[in-house]
């Protein structure tokens, strides 16, 4: 199975050290899509963060995807 290395942050990125194994890009893609939205969720009650960008690179670290979320709340 490929693996594949996340480097996740608002407007500072940790790179993750061992890399996850995952079979197929869908499975990366349902992954970062989790890991973003708990991290969000956690972020922004403990410090305020409402953003945050990840880069995923493959074992030769190349840039295979990004993604970011983000949630904005207006009161009216």
């Amino acid at each position: 199975m490929p693996r594949y290395f996340f480097k996740i942050g608002s407007s500072v990125e940790n790179e993750e050290d061992g890399g996850v194994e995952l079979p197929d890009r869908d499975a990366l893609r349902v992954m970062i899509r989790r890991t973003l939205t708990a991290m969000l969720r956690d972020e922004a009650d403990n410090c305020g963060v409402n953003a945050l960008t990840a880069k995923v690179y493959d074992e030769d670290r190349r840039l295979v995807m990004r993604a970011q979320v983000s949630l904005t709340v207006v009161e009216l």
